[in-house]
């Protein structure tokens, strides 16, 4: 089960494309009244966007809802550049196996130029490589645990 926050669409992409290559299912957490029994999962992962180098407040408060297993868990967040420590401290409010970041088009255009269409494409080939090698990186190590 992967649960994603997102607020422009790219970390949904991301989540989209992990969960088909995995053989997963996506939910929207701002779309969630309740949480879906995950007892009998064998894998939990969670993607959001980076908000000022954090784990934006609406995956914050989800993870502190979200009941402990013993699934493998895997976090994604997207950015376009830096995570900062994000990750880890997302670690500190729910258990995480293991984390990635993607780097991705930045959509931060305050006080910044729109980056070149040439770094756009760039920055989506890499995602889409990234995607890959994640994806085959959860199946590894969800079944070595």
């Amino acid at each position: 089960m992967i649960f994603y926050f997102s607020g422009t669409g790219n970390s949904r992409w991301i989540a989209e494309k992990v969960a088909e290559k995995i053989n997963d299912k996506v939910y929207d957490i701002s779309n969630m009244d309740e949480i879906p029994e995950i007892s009998n999962e064998k894998q939990i992962g969670l993607v959001f966007p980076i908000y000022a180098w954090g784990v934006p407040e609406p995956m914050n408060l989800f993870a502190k809802r979200l009941k402990k297993t013993k699934a493998f868990t895997f976090a994604i967040c997207t950015c376009g550049a830096n995570a900062g420590n994000a990750l880890k401290k997302l670690s500190k409010i729910y258990h995480i196996n293991s984390s990635y970041s993607i780097i991705i088009p930045s959509n931060y255009i305050v006080g910044e130029d729109i980056e070149e269409k040439s770094v756009i494409l760039n920055k989506l080939d890499n995602a889409k490589k990234e995607i890959d090698k994640i994806s085959k990186e959860i199946l590894k190590k969800k079944k070595s645990l």
